[in-house]
């Protein structure tokens, strides 16, 4: 009877063991499933499926799909600036999955659908928003549709584009974001270490050289010439 009971605990070890490995083998196939297929995991948002230069506008910003590769690397369009995105990506105050695409030799075929919605990242500041660095106050003024962003850097105005060092300050455009509510568009900023500018200057010292004969002490000379006199002696005579 020990034997019996022995016996049917070893066939549900290996039932169980079975059954879990069927369950690991499924995970990986529907994994692989997705990923022929194109798809991806998406976030809270919209839906929407565009062709080959088609776009749509959501909350004043056009989103045009420029083209999609056989990989799933999908190019596109937001308000006229170019993004590359794969899976996923947060661009001009979206966040953007890739939920499927289709990929044809012809561009005609090629479809992507996107899952969109806006976000905003810790720490963006909105219109009329400063920040202080390095002891100067940074302002947002403004923000265009086309991604010009208009600040102030310790009190002096600039239109900026990309990253750079305005005022000293080296600043890193993250990201922003437009909207036809001035409220609702905010800028995302961090910033490196101040750039110091070092002047090197060089000195050259000319070293004066001084060559000097040997000389023998003033009171010794005599005695010397004494010397020179007696040997010169010996010779003469």
């Amino acid at each position: 009877e020990t034997q019996i009971m022995g016996s049917d605990i070893v066939k549900k070890y290996i039932i169980f063991g079975l059954l879990a490995i069927f369950l690991v083998l499924g995970v990986f196939y529907i994994k692989a499933s997705q990923s022929k297929t194109g798809k991806a995991s998406a976030v809270d948002g919209n839906d929407y499926t565009l062709g080959i230069g088609e776009s749509v506008i959501i909350n004043g910003n056009n989103i045009q799909l420029q083209d999609v590769d056989s990989q799933g690397n999908v190019k596109l369009y937001i308000n006229s600036i170019r993004y590359t995105v794969k899976d996923y990506g947060e661009f001009a105050g979206f966040a953007i999955s890739i939920v499927d695409y289709n990929y044809d030799d012809s561009k005609v075929g090629r479809k992507v659908t996107f899952h969109i919605s806006p976000y905003k990242p810790d720490g963006a500041l909105m219109i009329g928003g400063s920040t202080v660095t390095k002891g100067k106050t940074i302002i947002i003024d403004d923000v265009s549709s086309s991604g010009i962003i208009k600040i102030q850097v310790g009190g002096k105005a600039y239109e900026i584009s990309e990253s750079g060092v305005y005022d000293g300050v080296d600043i890193i455009l993250d990201d922003f974001y437009y909207t036809y509510n001035q409220e609702e568009r905010w800028v995302k900023l961090s910033f490196r270490e101040d750039i110091i500018t070092t002047t090197t200057t060089e000195k050259v010292e000319i070293q004066k050289t001084t060559t000097t004969s040997f000389k023998p002490p003033e009171q010794d000379y005599n005695f010397f010439q004494i010397i020179l006199n007696w040997v010169s002696g010996l010779f003469s005579r």
